[in-house]
């Protein structure tokens, strides 16, 4: 009876028993990111490196197992830039840009993994959805035509528009509200926190399929709410 089309598809979903696993694992790499990037410039070398370490390998493995749950990376990388409102841009950005060479590695070493499982015959079914895709743009108007609305709908399954542009102005004029400094640096932050959205779906923007399911948006929709509460907190001082 195993090999019935329904228990079949049991046994596919039950895979993704190891997506929250993953995140898990893609947001401790976050953390430990953070830890190294706070010790680049001090005395315990060996600390900063047994970190840095830490966070590429459970980068890498959260990747090799469920790329859209180990983007959760970036959900604890907009935790911990965003969320100091008083920190300097430069700091910020610094940090932000170290955030972006660990995962830089670490898809990188989940590209390589790809590229030895695909020499396995048995993965040639899937070539329609395996690989980079050849059209950027295409993707890129993907992402803002299909995929950031439905996750800026939030917990409302049957997108609408007005929701989504609703929450996009509250999400973008709160945060001008909550970071501090000049009108440029708040600029700044708020464009290095929108950045971190489609960062956060990267490995479906670099891959040839286009399907925008939820299981895809999970780091997308909870960096949406993190940004929202932000936003919310700076309306309301």
């Amino acid at each position: 009876t195993c090999t019935l089309p329904a228990l079949q598809v049991e046994a596919a979903w039950g895979t993704c028993v190891a997506h929250p696993w993953a995140a898990a694992l893609a947001g401790a790499a976050g953390l430990w990111a953070w830890t190294a990037l706070d010790r680049l410039h001090g005395a315990d070398r060996r600390m900063f490196l047994t970190m840095l370490l830490a966070a590429i390998i459970g980068l890498l493995i959260a990747l090799c197992t469920y790329q859209p749950s180990g983007m959760f990376f970036c959900t604890t990388a907009a935790v911990g830039l965003l969320s100091d409102a008083d920190a300097t841009t430069k700091s910020l950005f610094r940090k932000a840009f170290g955030f972006a060479c660990i995962a830089g590695i670490a898809l990188i070493g989940g590209w390589v993994v790809y590229q030895i499982g695909s020499l396995d015959p048995a993965n040639h079914a899937y070539t329609g959805r395996m690989g980079l895709t050849h059209d950027p743009l295409a993707k890129a108007r993907w992402f803002v035509a299909s995929v950031l609305p439905n996750a800026l709908n939030l917990q409302n399954i049957i997108p609408s528009n007005i929701v989504a542009a609703v929450v996009a102005i509250v999400l973008v004029g709160g945060l001008m509200f909550y970071f501090r400094g000049t009108l440029a640096g708040r600029a700044a932050r708020l464009a290095l926190a929108l950045a971190i959205l489609p960062a956060g779906y990267l490995p479906n923007l670099l891959s040839r399929e286009s399907w925008e399911s939820y299981r895809t948006q999970a780091a997308l929709s909870s960096t949406i709410v993190i940004l929202l509460y932000l936003a919310i907190n700076g309306l309301a001082r």
